[in-house]
């Protein structure tokens, strides 16, 4: 297992180096790695000052990164992004060798200076005094109204912590996040810090970034997310005009507590469970008979205070239908890792963030159907706030 930990961490190291294939920064496209290795598109979107700005972006595994300056951009803004996905210089047979070197705690400083060189990008018109590694993108519109516009980008990118280390992985996860925000229409550029974790990757994360109108007004905002260790990480900014900087309107929060996501559940006599949002005025009592399991299942099955070992020892937790002790802590029903998220209307046809968890009973493994809680944009507040849930109950279990 050990050898596995320090194979998987050498490999991101590795890719992290081979990373670098272009001066200033990294990716900017949403091109498939099954499309043609260079893509160039333009799009046209009004400008501040009444012209057209129209963006040309080209992603290749050869070409060197290029990311010009709103303020100095002009109208025709080119943009160049070197993938590293097509880098000739990933080369299988030496990265073996420096495998090796990699159990005995070295790096490969070949790689490493290829990385720095490549693969870290000059965004110091945006305020970063030494080049900063990008891991995701996208392109769009924030103050535009109409969506097939694009005339800005929006980047995540990592400020290393050490510029001077051959140990990338470790620069980069001990460095800060930041949301680049470029808008070429209006020649300004902005960055926010953020919690978000860049999983260390060489390789641009697809899907990360999207523009999206979520607040009703005909303008879109960022939705960042990213599947981590099995849980979507979330967030939502919207982009103040007058003050060129972007306010997160929602988080998914980090802890469990009710207090935090508003969620509560417990059990009853039965096999019954209740999962809330009193927030809201949302209850639903489920029968886990519904969810697919047996009373044989859910009936402890002895007085031995131990729980029997097999797979159903953590919803064994009712005697002849009564709730026992065990299942009476608060914690026992709980909401899981945030598992989809995606966008709807309500019947008002104002656009919602449906966020999707599994509701579990007793331990992570027994899941007894998904939850899915609904959030709308509240203007006197500035944010998303929880606006109405839905359950759907697990069929088979087992």
């Amino acid at each position: 297992m050990k050898k596995q930990i320090l194979y998987c961490s050498f490999v991101i190291s590795i890719l992290l180096c081979l990373t670098a294939c272009t001066g200033p920064y990294a990716s900017l496209t949403t091109q498939s790695a099954g499309t043609d290795s260079a893509v160039a598109t333009g799009q046209a979107a009004t400008s501040l000052s009444g012209h057209e700005t129209e963006i040309h972006m080209t992603v290749d595994g050869k070409c060197r990164t290029h990311i010009p300056d709103p303020a100095t951009a002009g109208q025709n803004v080119t943009i160049s992004l070197r993938d590293p996905e097509k880098d000739p210089a990933f080369d299988s047979e030496h990265c073996k060798k420096c495998m090796e070197r990699y159990y005995d705690g070295e790096y490969c400083k070949k790689h490493t200076a290829y990385c720095w060189q490549n693969y870290f990008t000059d965004l110091s018109f945006a305020g970063f005094p030494d080049p900063v590694h990008i891991f995701a993108f996208s392109t769009g519109s924030l103050l535009q109204k109409d969506a097939k516009k694009k005339d800005c980008l929006a980047l995540l990118v990592n400020d290393p912590a050490d510029q001077n280390t051959d140990d990338l992985s470790s620069a980069i996860q001990e460095g800060r996040n930041y949301l680049v925000i470029l808008d070429y229409a209006g020649g300004r550029c902005s960055k926010t810090s953020t919690d978000f974790f860049s999983h260390h990757s060489p390789y641009f994360i697809d899907d990360m970034v999207a523009f999206t109108d979520l607040t009703g007004d005909g303008t879109n905002e960022l939705v960042i997310q990213h599947n981590y260790n099995k849980s979507i990480s979330l967030e939502v900014h919207r982009y103040e005009e007058k003050t060129h900087t972007t306010r997160m309107i929602f988080s998914n929060p980090d802890g469990t507590s009710e207090e935090e996501t508003c969620f509560s559940g417990h059990l009853t006599d039965d096999y019954r469970a209740v999962i809330a949002y009193k927030k809201i005025g949302f209850q639903k009592t489920v029968s886990l008979l519904d969810a697919g399991y047996k009373k044989s299942q859910l009936e402890v099955t002895s007085n031995d205070p131990d729980p029997v070992e097999d797979d159903y020892q953590f919803v064994r937790l009712w005697k002849n239908g009564r709730l026992q002790k065990e299942g009476k802590d608060p914690e026992t029903v709980f909401l899981y890792t945030l598992d989809d998220v995606s966008f709807d209307k309500n019947k008002k046809k104002q656009p919602r963030l449906r966020l999707m968890h599994g509701v579990y009973v007793g331990h992570r493994a027994e899941c007894i159907g998904n939850l899915y809680a609904y959030f709308q944009y509240n203007p006197k507040k500035d944010l998303l706030e929880l606006s109405g849930a839905k359950f759907m109950i697990k069929q088979e279990n087992k």
